[in-house]
């Protein structure tokens, strides 16, 4: 979580309510690198700083871990862009809780076959 605030929500203004919001996902099929993941989504896929609220939205819809648009057993991606710089935002069911961390890209690291990716623009 220290990660996500550090490189995702440092620079971020307050998220605010707002309406609830449409996001296409995909199940990756076999492990893929971010290059490789992002090949397969749309060209505006990115969520920025202001769209946050989705991401908090979707968790806010599964409160204990229940069943939803999120994996509650696997890793959900997010690719957000903060400033020139794209990092990946990784949501996933701690077994009491929803964790939220953020990295660089990685293009050595390979995210596994049936993680969830998000993209912005469904």
């Amino acid at each position: 979580m220290d990660s996500f605030k550090n490189r995702v929500l440092k620079s971020s203004g307050n998220i605010s309510e707002q309406p609830p919001a449409t996001v296409a996902s995909f199940t990756l099929g076999k492990a893929m690198n971010d290059t490789e993941i992002r090949a397969e989504l749309p060209n505006n896929h990115v969520f920025s700083q202001d769209d946050l609220w989705m991401i908090a939205d979707l968790i806010k819809k599964q409160p204990n871990g229940g069943s939803g648009e999120l994996l509650n057993n696997e890793v959900n991606i997010f690719y957000v862009q903060v400033g020139a710089l794209v990092f990946v935002v990784g949501v996933f069911w701690n077994g009491s809780g929803w964790d939220v961390d953020g990295w660089e890209l990685d293009e050595d690291c390979q995210w596994d076959g049936g993680y969830r990716v998000f993209s912005r623009n469904g």
